[in-house]
């Protein structure tokens, strides 16, 4: 769901970091700078953004799916049990060099 959100609303982002607020002050153009780079990179960020979004898409899906009040448990587990495991067989398929900084990146921000 965040990465959908990031994704839905990349203008927006784009717009706020390059708001004249801050780019008219030092202090804060110069802090934006690397977010600036990072939502302007059309080869690499969206891109990467995009992968990990459908990578997890499915394993989201699965925990919204078990969520309730009636849970049958072997169902649940099965279901999350092979979403887990197309989550970590689309992760092994990132191409090894090209976006695999950025995948990393993105994971990153994503946890914290």
């Amino acid at each position: 769901m965040l990465l959908k959100s990031i994704r839905e609303n990349k203008e927006a982002l784009r717009i706020a970091i390059w708001d004249q607020r801050i780019i008219g002050d030092a202090k804060m153009r110069a802090q934006a700078k690397p977010l600036q780079e990072l939502l302007a990179s059309t080869s690499d960020f969206w891109p990467a953004i995009e992968m990990i979004e459908k990578m997890l898409a499915p394993l989201a899906d699965a925990i919204l799916a078990i969520e309730g009040s009636v849970v049958d448990v072997r169902s649940s587990y099965k279901l999350i049990s092979d979403e887990f495991a197309r989550a970590i067989d689309a992760a092994n398929n990132v191409p090894a060099q090209e976006h695999r900084a950025e995948f990393i990146t993105v994971c990153f921000l994503f946890l914290i």
